[in-house]
């Protein structure tokens, strides 16, 4: 089977139905973004020792993209993400248990992974942003669990990165404000 339809050469793509769409529509839009999220924590994945979790968040991730291609799916058959959300706050609070008391802001960097998972939570807020801007602009009921599960996975990525840093040796980069006055 060839990779390639060239049914997108003149800017349209299909939804799961088959209906045609722009590629420039906010759903379309939106799952390319989702995308990236999921290529992203894959890296993450390759530099780091094995984390279940952030394979179930890329397993998560290709679900709900798989239902927001889908125009046909009915609410009630969303998958519910709440299970998968109460997961990330509990590994959160794990996490926080053996860090520091975060008391100034912090800059991203550190360790290559730890940047790179702040790359994750700054792609999951922006899939975040389009996801209620779907829901906003398009009147389109997406499933509300995984609005509430990107909320909290970008909270995840912020912690993860200071975990991920503190384990490696490497401490939080702490923003000192305006030091030129």
């Amino acid at each position: 089977m060839k990779i390639y339809t060239k049914s997108g050469d003149k800017g349209q793509t299909s939804l799961f139905n088959g209906q045609r769409v722009e590629k420039k529509d906010l759903r379309i839009e939106l799952l390319g973004e989702i995308d990236e999220l999921n290529a992203r924590i894959g890296h993450i994945i390759s530099l780091i020792d094995s984390n279940p979790l952030l394979q179930g968040i890329q397993e998560a991730l290709f679900l709900a993209g798989s239902e927001i291609a889908n125009p046909d799916i009915a609410v009630e058959n969303y998958k519910d993400f709440e299970e998968l959300t109460n997961l990330l706050e509990t590994s959160m609070d794990e996490m926080d248990k053996r860090l520091d008391e975060l008391t100034n802001f912090i800059l991203p960097g550190g360790s290559k992974e730890a940047s790179l998972t702040h790359l994750c939570r700054t792609q999951t807020r922006k899939v975040e942003r389009l996801f209620f801007g779907l829901q906003h602009a398009s009147k389109i009921k997406l499933n509300s669990s995984f609005g509430r599960f990107l909320n909290r996975l970008s909270d995840y990525f912020f912690v993860l990165a200071r975990f991920i840093n503190q384990n490696l040796g490497e401490r939080d980069i702490i923003w000192r404000g305006d030091q030129t006055s």
